[in-house]
């Protein structure tokens, strides 16, 4: 008896098409490709979003404050707080679909979040010599960008 006729039913290859394995070899590729195809769907959905949130809420925080880096600053900080809630939450008590992980904590986190950004508005406050403001906003952001993560984080752990 050949190896197509002893493979499982569902992936018995069609006559004479190379035998069962290669068959499923070919099924098992299909489906890959159709994985992929929806996680690269995932992040596209999620960065489209979190581009456009990032881009009305700094300009919604810097039409309130003035330009600055403020408005970065607020994404960047609340960022991190989402991050660590919807990432704990989904880890430790909902265990949430990866794909729900990767569309919220890839796609809109990453593309809300902006270290880019961060970086160009330190350069311009150090090309004007405001070393002070320039040093105010990396270091507040490394900190309550670390505090915002921790608390998401307890927070997470406990809804």
């Amino acid at each position: 008896m050949g190896l197509a006729a002893t493979a499982r039913p569902g992936l018995m290859a069609p006559t004479g098409s190379g035998g069962g394995f290669f068959y499923a070899q070919r099924l098992c590729a299909k489906a890959y490709a159709r994985t992929a195809a929806m996680h690269i769907l995932y992040l596209i959905i999620g960065g489209s979003l979190g581009t456009l949130a990032r881009y009305f809420i700094t300009g919604w925080v810097d039409d309130l404050a003035g330009p600055g880096g403020l408005g970065v600053f607020v994404v960047n900080i609340s960022g991190a707080f989402v991050i660590g809630l919807f990432l704990t939450a989904s880890e430790e008590r909902f265990l949430w679909p990866s794909e729900l992980r990767l569309l919220v904590a890839v796609g809109f986190l990453g593309a809300f979040t902006t270290f880019s950004t961060l970086a160009w508005e330190t350069k311009q406050m150090l090309d004007v010599a405001d070393l002070a403001r320039a040093t105010l906003n990396i270091a507040g952001s490394v900190i309550c960008g670390m505090i915002a993560v921790y608390a998401g984080s307890a927070l997470g752990r406990v809804i």
